[in-house]
C-alpha cells in the first residue's frame, strides 16, 4: 500500500440544508466539478492536500493517537475489502494491477469506503499531481520487477522493517478485528509498504488465537470441589440441609 496519496476538498463549506442538495460544489470533491468554482486557481493546489499534510493537520487538531488510529483503520479497510473479493479477483502471475481506494472521513475520524478503482486515473492537473503520480508509477515498477534487474547506486532497495516483539504484543489485542496489524515485519519499497502478508498473517493469527483461548481458559477455570462424601451427605440431610444438586456439565467457582 502506497503511503502517498492526497485528500480532496470542496471549495464550498458543507451544509445539510435542503436548499443546497443540488449544489455540487458542496458535495462533490471531483476536480472536474471544483474547477468550475468561483475564484478557482488553475495553477493552485486544486483543492488537494498531500496525505502527509492531512496527517499533520489532524495531529494538530485531534492528536497523535487519534490520527494513528485513523490511518490504521484505513489500512484495515483496504485489507478487508481486498479479502472480501479475493475469490473473484484476477490472479495472473504474468501481470499486476494498481487499485485506487476512495475513502471519506466523518467528523469522528471514521473512514468509509466509497469505491475502489481498478484503473485509477494517473492523469495530472497540477504540479503536485504530476510529482506524486510519477513517483507512484516509479515505485510500482520497482515493486513488481525483480531487484536483480536493476543495478548501481540508484537501484531500488527493498527493505524489511522488523516491528519487534513489543509492538506485536501491543497489536495483539486488536489483531482479531484489525487485519492491518497482522504483520510482524513490513517490507518497504519506495513509498509502498506491505500492510499484510497473508502467510505471516495466518500463522500469527492462529498463534494469537491459541494464546487468547488458553488465557481465557486459565482465567475462567477454577478448581472444581469434589462431590460430598456419603457420610457428609447423610449429615447434611439429618441436619435438614439438602445439598444443592450440581449438573454434571457445570462447575462451581471457589471465591
Amino acid at each position: 500500500m502506497s503511503k502517498l496519496g492526497f485528500a480532496r476538498f470542496c471549495s464550498a463549506k458543507y451544509t445539510d440544508q435542503v436548499s443546497e442538495l443540488d449544489n455540487a460544489l458542496v458535495h462533490l470533491t471531483n476536480v472536474a466539478v471544483q474547477k468550475g468554482a468561483p475564484g478557482h486557481d488553475p495553477d493552485g493546489p486544486g483543492g488537494k492536500w498531500a496525505l502527509e499534510n492531512l496527517r499533520l493537520h489532524l495531529e494538530a487538531i485531534r492528536g497523535h493517537a487519534a490520527t494513528e488510529a485513523l490511518f490504521a483503520d484505513i489500512e484495515a479497510l483496504v485489507v478487508h475489502t481486498l479479502r472480501a473479493v479475493q475469490p473473484v479477483m484476477v490472479n495472473d502471475k504474468h501481470c499486476f494491477e494498481l487499485y485506487g481506494f476512495d475513502v471519506i472521513l466523518d467528523d469522528a475520524l471514521k473512514p468509509w469506503l466509497i469505491e475502489v478503482n481498478a484503473s485509477p486515473s494517473l492523469s495530472t492537473t497540477t504540479k503536485a499531481d504530476r510529482l506524486l503520480k510519477s513517483r507512484v508509477i516509479s515505485d510500482v515498477l520497482d515493486a513488481v520487477t525483480p531487484q536483480e534487474w536493476s543495478s548501481g547506486p540508484l537501484a531500488p532497495q527493498k527493505v524489511a522493517v522488523d516491528r519487534g516483539a513489543g509492538e506485536l504484543a501491543q497489536a495483539a489485542p486488536g489483531l482479531l478485528s484489525n487485519a492491518a496489524s497482522a504483520c510482524g515485519g513490513r517490507q518497504i519499497i519506495g513509498s509502498f509498504e506491505v500492510v499484510c502478508d497473508e502467510a505471516q498473517d495466518s500463522q500469527l493469527l492462529q498463534r494469537l488465537r491459541k494464546e487468547a483461548a488458553a488465557a481465557a481458559a486459565a482465567a475462567t477455570h477454577a478448581p472444581v470441589p469434589p462431590p460430598a462424601s456419603p457420610a457428609r451427605q447423610r449429615a447434611l440431610l439429618q441436619g435438614g440441609v439438602r445439598p444443592k444438586a450440581v449438573e454434571p456439565d457445570k462447575k462451581l467457582l471457589l471465591r
